[in-house]
């Protein structure tokens, strides 16, 4: 996110307030790289005035095994490619990871992009990661020792 003010090409900018979106798996290291950030601000001693702050934070999130276990199974069985990746993203599924076992299941998008008016996944791609979805969702609901209180 950028907010130039003016925004305008032959003015030079009297604000620009920019965000910088800092992830990591271990929450450890990202809280140690937002205070580098703050310090790295605060010390900043040129002709233009530095602020530092946080919007929100949170800590790193690591779905259930039995999920990601299941998702990747269903990939081998599928024989879809896949590899386990972390993601900081705050889907739904970061939330309700908190009251109820989650996981994601992602499909390649052209270039990487993604939450982009420019994201681009084949319909093969979505059609994989609906299979592996659908494989997914059969197996625990097929699994009385998924169907218990825990989950």
């Amino acid at each position: 996110m950028m907010n130039i003010t003016p925004n305008v090409p032959s003015v030079i900018s009297s604000e620009v307030v920019f965000s910088i979106d800092i992830r990591h798996e271990n929450s450890e290291y990202l809280e140690q790289m937002a205070v580098l950030t703050e310090t790295i601000c605060g010390a900043y001693d040129g002709p233009c005035e530095v602020e530092a702050w946080r919007i929100a934070e949170s800590d790193s999130v690591y779905f259930d095994d039995r999920m990601t276990d299941a998702v990747e199974e269903a990939c081998i069985a599928l024989q879809t490619p896949h590899r386990r990746m972390f993601s900081a993203a705050g889907h739904d599924a970061r939330q309700l990871s908190y009251i109820c076992p989650t996981a994601m299941i992602f499909v390649p998008c052209e270039k990487g992009i993604s939450h982009n008016e420019a994201e681009n996944a084949t319909p093969g791609d979505l059609r994989d990661g609906a299979k592996v979805l659908a494989d997914v969702l059969t197996k625990l609901g097929n699994d009385t020792d998924t169907n218990s209180k825990e989950i």
